[in-house]
């Protein structure tokens, strides 16, 4: 026993953690259908964003993320959005990421934990906002809590920045602006 040590003592564990995809014998889980309430405006949006801005969108999985290599979007499934409204926003944001591609707007990413990641963290969250706003997407007062905590939590990284917020949202707007350019072209 070590002075000031109460008499436990941790012992460190391997866990080999696997994804059920990646098992045999396990069944796939069953994935909710997209409700049947939803306007369609999410799916049109998809499609215009995809096709003029040449970038897939993939269904499935239990992430939203975009990858910047394949300059590709992945979504959950629709059914596991709340309303269309958090489907929009969250599909908003990952085309956000997508408009910093270096065939766009050209960002810097950065890597999870640095202060470029937290950046465009912000400013992709604020491209969805952006975004639905100026077309009319409006989220409930849940859901624009949830973008605002979302926001707070990447300004706290940026606090030693005084200056972040405001380039953030040129940025932000910068990449709302392509987005609804080609939400609204023929």
């Amino acid at each position: 026993m070590f002075p000031g040590n109460s008499g436990d003592l941790l012992i460190p564990k391997v866990y080999f953690v696997f994804q059920a995809k990646d098992l045999e014998g396990i069944p796939a889980l069953e994935e909710k259908a997209k409700p049947a309430d939803w306007s369609g405006k999410a799916e049109a949006i998809r499609q215009k964003l995809s096709s003029t801005l040449s970038i897939s969108v993939g269904h499935g999985g239990g992430r939203a993320f975009y990858s910047r290599s394949d300059d590709r979007i992945q979504m959950p499934v629709e059914g596991n959005f709340e309303n269309e409204e958090a489907y929009l926003g969250t599909l908003l944001h990952e085309f956000g990421h997508a408009t910093g591609h270096e065939k766009r707007l050209n960002r810097p990413f950065g890597v999870f934990g640095d202060p470029a990641y937290a950046f465009e963290e912000l400013v992709a969250e604020m491209t969805s906002l952006f975004v639905g706003m100026t077309t009319g997407i409006t989220p409930d007062d849940k859901h624009f809590e949830n973008h605002a905590a979302y926001v707070d939590s990447w300004i706290q990284v940026l606090k030693k920045d005084k200056k972040a917020l405001v380039r953030a949202s040129k940025q932000a707007q910068d990449a709302c602006d392509l987005l609804v350019s080609n939400i609204k072209r023929d």
